[in-house]
């Protein structure tokens, strides 16, 4: 058989990541452009709804119950459905064709079930850097995909796939699992209650989605606490790049981003000029929305941000914006937010200290 290959260009599966697919210690630290002093506040830790739920129920309470149907988010997509995936017994191997899923596989201590991957993950979980990459930067290698024949496949929104492609991987008998546009938080635990229900793993799922929402909690109470009237919440914009070749992207309404800024107290200055989804915003642009705050991330791989805020306050074209002149520049950790996980929770938190400026444990 001939191994068939989706033409994908690097750069744009990896945005994919950002934007559709697409993080893993739980402490939370804002870097400032320049030393900002914050308000002394502080949200002190409470205990967690996962510890509470852990003490008073069993193994078995969460024990998945066999056959159950599941829906993926092929229906994204014009002209699409949902997917409606048929699981007979716990999910004994896979390809981890996405950063989120894999990360929950190694929380639910089920790695040895990845039979494969896309090149990507081991950016985000270096435990599979072994692993067959089944979905390389030219595409997928589906002669490999076919020869592993694995019982699943979860991997990115569809409409890089054609749909002769995916007719075949289903007709070797194998599930496909697509991710879609993430919203929202709430997207999110939708994918990690259905990893948990694939993996006969909901008590781990569970404690997992808990944590993410205390942590929401505490970023609650943190904007109730600041008080802020609508026209004093400050005027923020969310910077992947300056002056990229690729374009400079930002996030507007109906993206998870847009949630974390006003979630965190903060008025997200594209969703506000009427942008939609992610859009391209020139240079131009944002010197001519000037806002009181920006946020950039910052990590390690470099296509998924910055090195450091420095590589953003440095550039020449942002040296008159008044966030820069002022030390509002701020660095979230680009894998929170890059990898579609339960850490976008973390995210949450480093945006409301950056936004708030304030301390939240």
């Amino acid at each position: 058989m001939k191994t068939k290959t989706i033409k994908v260009v690097s750069f744009l599966v990896a945005f994919m990541l950002v934007i559709s697919t697409a993080l893993f210690s739980f402490g939370c630290k804002a870097e400032t452009a320049k030393t900002d002093t914050a308000s002394e506040t502080t949200i002190a830790p409470t205990t967690t709804a996962a510890e509470t739920t852990a003490s008073v129920t069993t193994e078995e309470d969460f024990a998945v119950q066999y056959p159950i149907t599941i829906e993926d988010d092929k229906g994204q997509q014009e002209g699409f459905e949902n997917r409606k995936l048929v699981i007979k017994e716990e999910i004994k191997s896979v390809i981890a064709g996405e950063n989120n899923f894999a990360i929950c596989l190694k929380e639910f201590g089920k790695l040895d079930a990845v039979k494969g991957i896309a090149y990507w993950v081991p950016e985000a979980v270096p435990e599979l850097a072994d692993s067959p990459q089944i979905i390389t930067s030219g595409g997928l290698d589906l002669e490999a995909l076919i020869d592993i024949s694995p019982e699943l496949m979860v991997t990115i929104s569809e409409p890089y796939w054609e749909p002769a492609i995916v007719k075949q991987v289903e007709d070797a008998g194998i599930m496909i699992y697509s991710i879609g546009i993430v919203k929202s938080l709430d997207h999110i635990k939708k994918y990690i209650n259905d990893y948990g229900k694939m993996f006969d793993s909901m008590k781990i799922a569970n404690m997992i989605i808990s944590e993410m929402e205390e942590k929401q909690k505490k970023v609650e109470e943190a904007v109730k606490n600041k008080g802020l009237k609508d026209e004093e919440k400050p005027k923020v914009i969310y910077c992947m790049s300056i002056a990229s070749e690729y374009g400079d992207w930002v996030p507007g309404a109906n993206t998870f981003v847009d949630q974390l800024i006003t979630d965190a107290g903060g008025i997200n200055i594209p969703a506000s000029q009427g942008i939609d989804g992610w859009a391209e915003y020139s240079v131009e642009k944002l010197l001519e929305s000037d806002p009181d705050v920006i946020i950039v991330p910052v990590g390690k791989n470099p296509g998924h941000g910055f090195k450091s805020i420095e590589e953003f306050t440095k550039h020449e074209a942002v040296q008159n914006l008044k966030a820069v002149k002022n030390g509002k520049v701020f660095a979230v950790t680009a894998e929170y937010v890059n990898n579609l996980s339960f850490t976008t929770a973390d995210a949450l938190i480093e945006f409301a200290q950056a936004i708030l400026g304030v301390k939240i444990e």
